[in-house]
């Protein structure tokens, strides 16, 4: 599956995806949702922005690539396993 171009802004916007490819979307807004990328799994998060808390606990086997963690998307990657950042502005 691949999630393209969106803005989430909800609790737990992709709780629990895998094998899943998110590219250039935004994670910020009014309802102000944490953990949008909670246990996922052999996830590839790419050109990403992020502004709200806690995006990616507890991953599994995760690729973060050319995204961008706002102040506001603190402790953003906590208890992470096997997983690559790369090119990240944190």
């Amino acid at each position: 599956m691949k999630i393209c171009d969106k803005t989430f802004d909800e609790e737990r916007a992709l709780y629990g995806v895998s094998g899943c490819v998110v590219e250039k979307c935004v994670f910020a807004g009014e309802r102000d949702g944490e953990s949008a990328l909670k246990e996922t799994s052999d996830t590839t998060v790419k050109d990403c922005l992020f502004e709200l808390r806690y995006p990616l606990w507890h991953a599994l086997r995760f690729s973060v690539e050319g995204c961008t963690f706002t102040k506001d998307s603190r402790a953003a990657l906590w208890y992470g396993k096997q997983g690559k950042i790369s090119h990240c502005h944190l």
